[in-house]
C-alpha cells in the first residue's frame, strides 16, 4: 500500500470494516502544493514508481485494479483521504445514504464506462481516476451539440480547445457550466474521459465489485473561479525551476500584449520566480476577473526584460 510506511486507520461503521489511507490525490492545492493519488486503472501501473518516487519518495507501491476491483472506495477530496470499503450492498450505510442514485458503470478494456447527459444530450464517457481534466473527443457528439463558450491555447506545434457547455448530468448528481478539453481533431480515436474536475465537487463512491458510482454533493467544495478565468498564458516549468510562456489563449489580454512563445516569466507582481513559491506566482494569476497583473518577460535574443500589464478576463 502506498505510503504505508505512515499507517492506514482501521475503522468500523455498521459493521463494515473500512481502513482509511493516507493516499495523495492527483491535483494541486490552493497553496501550489502537489498531491498525487498512487493509484492505476489496470493491474499493472504505467508509470514506473521510481518515476512517481522522484516527487515522493515516501511511497512504498502502487495500489492496482487487482487490489481496488475487489472493493470498493470512497473519495473525499476536500479531506484528501480514501475510505476503502469491503464490496457487498454500500447504498444505506453510512457510506452511502439511500437518497443516493445509484450509478452503473461497465468495465471495458478502456476502462469503466459510464452514460451520462451533456447539455440533454446521451453521452458515453470512460471515468479515469488519473486525469485531471474532462475532455471530449467524439466528432459526432460536438456535431450534435452548441458549446456556449469556446477558447483556444496555441502553442509552437499544439492547440488545446477549451469548450463550456450547460450541465453535465449523471443519476442526480450534475454540474452547470462544465468545461472540456475538446480532443476531437488531435485524438478523435479516444474515448471521453470523466477526469477528477468532475468528481471532486462530491463524495465519491466507486464500488467496483458492484460496477457502481454513487454521488453525494460535497458541501466543503470550494470552487474555482466561475468560468475560465485566464490573462491567457499556459506556461512550461522546467527541471530548474524556470518559468516560460508555453502557449497562449487567442483572444486573451496575453494575445494583446503581444507575448510572445517561450517568453521566460521572470517576476509575478513584483514576486522573482526563482525566490518565490511556484503556489504564490500562481496565486496571482487566480484573482478576480479584472485583476491587472504585472509580468516581467524575458525574451530570447532581446538585450534586456519588458514589462507587460495583462487582465484576468473570463474566457470561457
Amino acid at each position: 500500500v502506498a505510503n504505508g510506511r505512515n499507517g492506514g486507520n482501521a475503522s468500523e461503521k455498521d459493521g463494515t470494516r473500512s481502513v482509511v489511507l493516507p493516499l495523495l490525490l492527483t491535483g494541486q492545492s490552493a497553496d501550489g502544493q502537489k498531491f498525487v493519488m498512487p493509484m492505476c486503472n489496470a493491474n499493472d501501473p504505467l508509470v514506473p514508481l521510481g518515476e512517481i518516487r522522484q516527487t515522493l519518495p515516501m511511497l512504498d507501491g502502487w495500489v492496482g485494479m487487482d487490489v481496488l476491483g475487489q472493493c470498493a472506495l470512497q473519495l473525499d477530496f476536500t479531506a484528501k483521504h480514501i475510505t476503502m470499503i469491503t464490496p457487498g450492498n454500500v447504498t444505506g450505510t453510512a457510506f452511502v445514504s439511500k437518497e443516493t442514485a445509484r450509478i452503473p458503470f461497465v468495465r471495458t478494456d478502456r476502462g469503466y464506462v459510464l452514460q451520462m447527459l451533456l447539455d440533454g444530450k446521451p453521452a458515453t464517457f470512460v471515468l479515469d481516476l488519473l486525469i485531471n481534466a474532462t475532455t471530449l473527443s467524439s466528432k459526432t457528439l460536438l456535431r450534435a451539440l452548441n458549446p456556449q463558450a469556446v477558447s483556444e491555447y496555441v502553442g509552437k506545434s499544439d492547440r488545446q480547445r477549451y469548450v463550456c457547455f450547460h450541465t453535465l448530468s449523471v443519476g442526480n448528481a450534475h454540474i452547470t457550466d462544465p468545461i472540456f478539453i475538446d480532443r476531437s481533431v488531435t485524438n478523435p480515436n479516444e474515448p471521453n474521459y470523466l477526469g477528477l474536475d468532475f468528481l471532486k465537487r462530491f463524495h465519491a463512491t466507486i464500488d467496483f465489485a458492484g460496477q457502481a458510482l454513487y454521488l453525494e454533493p460535497d458541501t466543503n467544495y470550494k470552487s474555482a473561479p466561475a468560468g475560465h478565468n485566464s490573462v491567457g498564458i499556459i506556461p512550461r516549468l522546467t527541471a530548474d525551476g524556470r518559468l516560460f510562456v508555453e502557449m497562449i489563449a487567442d483572444p486573451s489580454s496575453a494575445k494583446e500584449a503581444n507575448v510572445q512563445l517561450d517568453d521566460e516569466i521572470l517576476e509575478v507582481n513584483g514576486l522573482m520566480v526563482s525566490k518565490t513559491p511556484l503556489g504564490q506566482i500562481a496565486a496571482e494569476f487566480e484573482k478576480p476577473v479584472g485583476t491587472e497583473v504585472t509580468v516581467l518577460l524575458q525574451h530570447k535574443g532581446d538585450a534586456a526584460p519588458r514589462t507587460v500589464k495583462l487582465t484576468i478576463c473570463k474566457l470561457l
